[in-house]
């Protein structure tokens, strides 16, 4: 019986054995196909909110869950957008494994039918996308816009009219009447002078100047001319003057 037992024990632990030395090499096996040249496929689960999920995926960066510009089916993913990221990598998980494709792979955009690794039945095709996200840094790219303002001074032009006064003196008219006579008849000659007169200046006793300077000549023209109509209304005074 104890020979029994022993046998029984030895040979429990020698299948042990023999299954866990047996099982990394069914694990390599089981690794999923990522179904895309471009992805390296791994299994169990990765998002982006974990711990460490880009330097997991052997990405660089920060992950996003959102921000790029994408269109997306039950299955395929297509990424036409950065946004303003310098994106490293997409994370794209589906089913019990995730692809990871680096920017390196995917070349210009668009990136275009991106997915999670095929079952592990390939029959059954690409599993439903669970969740995605990506790896990148902000662009540090900023734009600087410089604005000149030139500024326009108009000189003002100041026009100032000087008005010179002008004094006008008083003139004053003279008018002599002189009578001629030659045979019957009587010519009248008529001579009009005009003489300025001086602006008189105040006296010390500020009177006015009335002008009684000049009657004598105003009597002396009224005389003229008194005589000159005699001569003419009287024909025998003139007779007795041609005697």
């Amino acid at each position: 019986m104890r020979m029994t037992a022993r046998r029984f024990v030895l040979t429990a632990v020698a299948l042990a054995a023999t299954t866990f030395s047996a099982l990394p090499a069914a694990l390599a096996t089981e690794a999923p196909d990522p179904g895309d040249p471009r992805a390296t496929a791994r299994s169990g689960n990765l998002a982006w909110d974990h711990r460490d999920s880009c330097r997991t995926a052997g990405l660089t960066g920060t992950a996003y869950e959102k921000g790029l510009t994408s269109t997306q089916t039950a299955t395929h993913l297509t990424i036409t957008g950065f946004n303003g990221y310098e994106v490293t990598g997409v994370v794209v998980k589906g089913g019990n494994a995730y692809n990871v494709y680096p920017v390196d792979k995917l070349g210009e955009l668009p990136w275009a039918d991106l997915h999670s690794p095929l079952l592990a039945n390939k029959n059954a095709g690409v599993p439903a996308i669970s969740h995605w996200f990506f790896c990148a840094t902000k662009s540090t790219t900023t734009t600087t816009t410089t604005t000149t303002t030139v500024a326009t001074t108009t000189p003002t032009q100041s026009t100032t009219d000087a008005t010179t006064p002008t004094t006008t003196a008083p003139t004053t008219t003279a008018e002599t009447t002189g009578a001629s006579t030659t045979g019957e008849s009587a010519a009248e000659s008529t001579t009009t002078t005009t003489t300025p007169v001086a602006a008189a200046s105040p006296s010390d006793d500020d009177l006015a100047n009335t002008g009684f300077g000049s009657l004598w000549l105003l009597f002396a023209g009224l005389g003229l001319v008194a005589a000159g109509a005699l001569a003419v209304a009287s024909p025998k005074l003139r007779a007795l003057l041609r005697r």
